[in-house]
């Protein structure tokens, strides 16, 4: 099977130290990989990596096939979408009009059939008049999502989305993930800290402490005595 994202041997210098050793996983089609660790286990440099915001040091990564190099990687990414740390929209529009400006902004024919799919896929169909600002954090990392989903991603990546949600807006989070996964087919990597969480939509799952990939794991193989103790 194809591999959506491979990455081999990747490790990242930063201030002579290795923040990132030897990191390698694989995503396919359907995929829903949940990159699991605690606060400073360095799932945020990998998913900059993978966003190219930042450069591995070394090892190899391959994108949707892509070739390892940055133009061939930077031309995978325009498949891809990501929401790293706080979503960006523009504060006084509302969820429709914001993705109204990015369809048009992004050249994307039909617009509002687009737009009406997005809304119904993230579960901002009925924001009605409400601004960004006005928004939940919920709300607004679902728009940030919709956003992503204009150009019909082929594979979606999420740094830490579950962090400061209240019960109803996590709740909310994981029907869109359900819809998203069923309906588009749209693989995704989602990280946090939160086992809980990720345990209730990942298929695949991914440990990651101090850096280093200590274990993987299927839906099915899923045991909580297999995770390191603070993150149960």
């Amino acid at each position: 099977m194809q591999h959506i994202l491979e990455i081999k041997h990747i490790t990242k210098q930063s201030n002579q130290q290795e923040s990132l050793d030897q990191v390698s996983l694989s995503i396919q089609k359907g995929d829903i990989y949940g990159l699991i660790g605690k606060k400073g286990s360095e799932k945020t440099t990998l998913m900059k990596m993978i966003s190219q915001l930042i450069h591995a040091s070394n090892g190899t990564t391959a994108l949707f096939s892509s070739a390892d190099n940055q133009k061939e990687w930077k031309k995978a990414l325009k498949q891809s979408g990501a929401i790293i740390e706080t979503p960006i929209a523009h504060e006084h529009l509302t969820a429709f009009d914001n993705l109204l400006y990015y369809c048009i902004d992004r050249k994307v024919a039909n617009p509002d059939r687009v737009i009406q799919e997005c809304l119904t896929y993230t579960g901002l169909t009925k924001t009605g008049k409400k601004t960004f600002s006005e928004f939940s954090l919920g709300m607004k990392q679902r728009l940030g999502i919709a956003i992503a989903l204009i150009d019909n991603p082929d594979l979606l990546i999420l740094d830490e989305p579950f962090n400061n949600l209240g019960p109803i807006d996590v709740k909310e989070f994981h029907l869109m993930i359900q819809r998203i996964s069923q309906g588009l087919g749209t693989p995704l990597i989602i990280s946090s800290h939160i086992l809980s969480e990720l345990s209730l939509v990942a298929t695949k799952f991914g440990v990651l402490e101090q850096g280093k990939l200590v274990t993987e794991f299927t839906k099915e193989e899923f045991d909580p005595q297999l995770i390191p103790e603070q993150l149960n």
